[in-house]
């Protein structure tokens, strides 16, 4: 795997602004569960999952209608392995705002760990229906994930299309990509879906860097290759990529050795 199964769930850091009521005392509940929720949210991000509980719990008794602070509850407790929890919190933000696409998208990923393709896809397509949506990119890479789960090769290529049609520089998505080009033993678009697979966030990720170092070994450009692995190898040394870049790298440097050896005198 080039990342964490639970990398697809989308952390929304984006904080809520709420609207002042004429009550004074409503006003100043919302004021102070806006407090307990910027806090939660931003102990989510540092994934101190605990302590942001405690806080996001306090703030949706302040306010229990706010679909923000219903949604990072759910992720809270996905976090924290308690599933059944996390997909009440994503239903309750859905249903109090049906247009919340996050929420929805959240809950259908949920679904996808838990092996409920049906239920998934439904839900990714339903969030697919919000044009506006800016992570429509990453659906398409789940929905592609599943199809690939359910060995529909074909059905799963065309959503990772999409998925890189939205964001050509998607490193999963271009790395799977890799991986279907590879199995096809199209070593070249391998390559470059590899090397785009290493780019952005995925930058400080191993596997598509070995993987360039293997589709180098099969088009026979062992230095270049060779050049690979060492990158590997220095920048990730306690990783198991690092011990098989070693090996390949040993691969490379024995049978150059053979050959030499094998080389007739005259």
């Amino acid at each position: 795997m080039l990342l964490p199964s639970k990398i697809t769930i989308i952390l929304a850091l984006t904080l809520s602004f709420y609207s002042c009521s004429t009550s004074s005392k409503k006003s100043s509940e919302l004021a102070k569960a806006d407090l307990f929720y910027s806090e939660g949210t931003k102990l989510l991000g540092e994934k101190n999952y605990r302590e942001a509980l405690d806080k996001l719990l306090t703030a949706s008794q302040l306010d229990p209608s706010n679909p923000d602070i219903h949604n990072n509850l759910g992720m809270t407790y996905y976090f924290l392995n308690k599933e059944e929890d996390a997909i009440n919190h994503f239903k309750t933000a859905a249903e109090l705002d049906p247009k919340y696409t996050r929420a929805l998208s959240n809950l259908a990923t949920i679904y996808q760990t838990q092996k409920k393709y049906t239920e998934a896809l439904k839900i990714h397509n339903q969030a697919l229906k919000d044009l506006i949506f800016n992570e429509r990119y990453r659906t398409y890479y789940n929905m592609a994930l599943i199809y690939f789960q359910t060995e529909e090769p074909l059905e799963a290529i065309k959503y990772l299309t999409l998925s890189l049609r939205e964001n050509e520089y998607y490193c999963p998505a271009n790395f799977k990509m890799g991986e279907w080009e590879e199995k096809k033993m199209s070593y070249d678009k391998a390559l470059d879906f590899y090397l785009k697979a290493s780019n952005g966030t995925c930058y400080q990720e191993p596997a598509p860097i070995y993987q360039q170092g293997l589709m180098l070994m099969k088009l026979r450009r062992y230095e270049s290759a060779i050049s690979k692995f060492d990158n590997v190898i220095g920048r990730f040394t306690d990783s198991k990529y690092s011990t098989l870049a070693s090996l390949r790298k040993r691969e490379i440097l024995a049978t150059a050795n053979n050959n030499l050896n094998q080389a007739p005198s005259f």
